[in-house]
């Protein structure tokens, strides 16, 4: 009797996790669903952490344990999607604040209309993404193409590297264009640049200044340098043959 006993007990207990499960599964797709219904609605639009984290998860894609998610407000906004008019699929690009690398990471990510995922790939900075304002003005529409910032840190020094493409691929494969940079180590530096995109031919527009900062860390200008520099798109990469304008310069290329 008291075997009975126990073996009923386990049975209950058993079908009710299990019903219990399969609720929370349900809500979790109703989430999931809400999410791409909003994808679906726009052409382009933001990514609200209360909704966006649901699909992160749902596609594994984030891992909210032992991270830094509870940085991020419900109503923040982590992320930015856009149409790919070609294809009919979505590009996606969100923050990431998991622990599992030493700072945050920015996720592109493509999906189909249903949710299903057709490519994936992590963009690291070298630190934090010191040239970002928040978790999404760095990924924008230029033309035809999508771009995506990153981010170069160092004592005093702030750069900023752009990714023009038009689909994904790893940030390894793919070519940056210098963007503009801070510095002020030893010579106070301020680069900064305008974008003239024709097509797969563009002309990134620099002004440099160089100069001293006071007591009260304004910026005095001695020195101003206006120079172009000319971007070409081959074999799907941004690739210049005046790299020599930027000798001297204290940013990468």
């Amino acid at each position: 009797m008291k075997t009975l006993r126990i073996f009923i007990y386990l049975t209950i207990f058993s079908f009710a996790s299990c019903k219990t499960k399969k609720g929370d599964i349900s809500t979790f797709d109703q989430r999931k669903e809400e999410f791409l219904q909003t994808i679906q609605a726009k052409d382009s639009g933001y990514i609200i952490k209360q909704k966006g984290i649901e699909f992160l998860l749902a596609t594994n894609l984030i891992d909210t344990l032992n991270s830094n998610w509870n940085q991020a407000k419900e109503g923040d906004t982590i992320g930015k999607f856009y149409k790919n008019k070609l294809t009919n699929s979505y590009f996606l690009c969100t923050i990431d604040l998991s622990k599992k690398y030493s700072f945050e990471t920015h996720l592109l990510v493509e999906i189909k209309p249903n949710g299903k995922i057709l490519k994936k790939e992590r963009f690291f900075h070298s630190n934090y993404p010191c040239c970002w304002k928040n978790y999404y003005e760095g990924f924008n529409m230029y033309g035809e193409y999508f771009g995506l910032r990153t981010c170069g840190t160092g004592s005093g020094y702030c750069a900023s590297y752009l990714y023009l493409f038009k689909e994904i691929t790893s940030q390894k494969s793919l070519k940056f264009i210098p963007e503009n940079y801070w510095s002020s180590f030893i010579t106070a530096q301020d680069l900064t640049s305008k974008i003239e995109l024709k097509k797969d031919e563009l002309i990134m527009h620099y002004k440099l200044e160089k100069g001293e900062l006071n007591d009260s860390l304004d910026f005095k200008v001695n020195e101003t340098k206006i120079f172009d520099v000319k971007f070409i798109f081959k074999n799907k990469r941004w690739i210049t043959t005046e790299k020599s304008k930027f000798d001297g310069l204290d940013i990468e290329l």
